[in-house]
């Protein structure tokens, strides 16, 4: 009973684990060849992985948050500017278009107040989750080897059905990651 409420209580954080995993994954050919060319530890080469992805998740998502600020912060000069462009198309055709400004106002506002709100009110849900996203990686980043034996170890299978079964986890699961860059 204990043991399905410790599932139940950590299904939120289940994408940070399966992220970091996913993650450490990827970076895995980097970490390697880290750890054996350059000589680096363990330690500071997943360090230095760490810092990788921490520039490739949180830049993006960095630009995206100031793009949309930007974009609302130009929302009342497009408004404005509504005014100009029924004028000007008034003068062009035969009827007159009417763009009613309060009535935008009154839609646009709420809709936007809807879908903004969740950003910022999941915040702190939202560092937590990429805290332990990135410090989960860090783990797997350094006992990659240890953590590989011992799920390995785990699969009920014989050890040729359990080499092609990795052999073909990894396939796939490299040609959906270059598939998806593809795409």
């Amino acid at each position: 009973l204990l043991f399905l409420f410790v599932i139940y209580a950590s299904l939120p954080f289940m994408s940070a684990f399966l992220g970091a995993v996913f993650i450490a994954f990827i970076f895995r050919p980097l970490d390697k060849f880290f750890r054996k060319k350059w000589k680096l530890s363990n330690k500071l080469s997943a360090v230095i992985i760490l810092i990788i992805s921490i520039l490739l998740i949180i830049l993006p998502l960095a630009f995206l948050i100031q793009g949309l600020i930007k974009q609302i912060n130009l929302l009342p000069n497009q408004i404005n500017n509504l005014e100009e462009i029924q004028n000007n198309l008034n003068n062009k055709l035969p009827f007159e278009l009417k763009i009613d400004k309060t009535f935008l106002i009154e839609h646009i506002v709420p809709f936007l107040t809807k879908a903004i709100t969740p950003l910022f009110s999941n915040f702190l849900e939202a560092f937590a989750i990429l805290f332990l996203l990135f410090f989960l990686l860090y783990y797997f980043t350094i006992y990659s080897n240890d953590i590989k034996k011992i799920v390995i170890d785990l699969i009920p299978f014989n050890k040729t059905h359990k080499e092609e079964t990795v052999n073909k986890f990894k396939a796939i699961t490299y040609s959906t990651i270059i598939g998806t860059f593809l795409i």
